[in-house]
């Protein structure tokens, strides 16, 4: 029984995004896609699965599994469906790599998404819609670059200005460090010259004392002399 599914609208302004269920006369391929247009994504992902297990090497179950991924809004893992889907030969590749970018996208990877639109445009030049979301992709691209220039422009100015306070807190520092030695030298130097005034005095009256003791010394060498110089008459 052959099956397929219409492409369907991805959000937030993209461009259509295609899915295109394989053909083959498998019970799994089928009920999945009812599945799938019921909204129960994860029972027709698990039919999807039942059905790559029995076609191996086919882009189809890991396309139709990335799609509803896409769907239930697990954009990292339809990412990887839709990577294994388009590195497998086949239609499906422009489709896959369409796919591949739009769950990128989502996930705010604008640069690999653009990326995955150019291979797409590459297997089919005439994909309007791969057309349309490289152009959104590289004006979010630019768009994310100034919001990033500006956060590390407010980075710099934060760490210049914390930087230009530390060294104002280490100036005052050194500034007051300086005035503190200063006030302990001004009292050193007060100690010193008390200390100078006293021992000037001590010595002073040590050498006023010195000289009176000369003083004796000398009067009694005189008396002395004089006692030896008279005649015993």
């Amino acid at each position: 029984m052959k099956t397929y599914m219409k492409r369907f609208a991805a959000l937030l302004g993209l461009a259509s995004m295609g899915f295109n269920p394989f053909a083959v006369d498998d019970r799994n391929v089928s009920r999945g896609n009812s599945l799938y247009n019921e909204k129960k994504y994860d029972e027709a992902i698990s039919r999807y699965s039942g059905a790559r297990s029995k076609h191996p090497g086919r882009p189809e179950p890991a396309f139709n599994s990335g799609a509803a991924m896409f769907r239930k809004g697990d954009f990292a893992s339809s990412e990887k469906e839709f990577s294994q889907a388009a590195t497998a030969p086949g239609d499906l590749r422009s489709d896959a790599f369409y796919n591949l970018g739009n769950s990128l996208y989502r996930q705010k990877k604008f640069k690999e998404a653009a990326e995955a639109y150019i291979s797409s445009l590459k297997l089919d030049p005439k994909n309007v819609d791969s057309k349309i979301n490289l152009e959104m992709a590289m004006r979010m691209m630019q768009e994310q670059k100034k919001k990033e220039d500006k956060k590390e422009n407010k980075e710099g100015e934060k760490k210049e200005d914390q930087k230009d306070k530390k060294d104002k807190k280490d100036e005052s520092q050194s500034q007051a460090g300086k005035e503190e030695e200063k006030k302990e030298k001004q009292a050193q130097a007060g100690e010193m010259k008390e200390m100078s005034e006293e021992e000037a005095n001590r010595i002073l009256d040590q050498l006023k004392e010195k000289d009176l003791n000369l003083i004796w010394e000398k009067k009694l060498l005189q008396n002395s002399k004089k006692r030896t110089t008279e005649k015993d008459w």
